[in-house]
């Protein structure tokens, strides 16, 4: 709950329209509507691997579901950034193990890598 000036309660409507327009305006930012950054929160928690649970508790939905449903669409990006830091790991990982037995890793790429033009 947001209070005027005069410490009443300020109507949902006025605070969206007027108060949040004069804020972004006064911080020169772009008019954007009033939720906007509650989605870009839960969009950069989700693209950069935090847990649905954890965005579901801070976005206070009643279920996961409902932030599934909402945010979904960001997850397959997700998943490849996971993917990609399991294969870095792995790749470290073995060339951790070679250098301990003398050996020198090389990567090489995958056979139908090299075939494409």
């Amino acid at each position: 709950m947001f209070a005027s000036q005069i410490g009443k309660p300020i109507s949902a409507t006025n605070l969206t329209k007027f108060e949040f327009r004069a804020l972004l305006e006064h911080a020169g930012l772009p008019p954007i509507r009033f939720h906007d950054p509650r989605h870009s929160h839960a969009t950069l928690l989700l693209s950069h691997g935090v847990s649905v649970r954890v965005v579901q508790e801070r976005l206070g939905h009643a279920d996961v579901q409902t932030t599934l449903s909402t945010y979904g669409h960001v997850l397959p990006t997700a998943q490849q950034a996971a993917i990609a830091q399991v294969s870095a790991a792995l790749r470290e990982a073995i060339r951790q193990d070679l250098r301990q037995d003398g050996k020198v890793w090389q990567h090489r790429p995958r056979r139908s890598a090299m075939n494409k033009p």
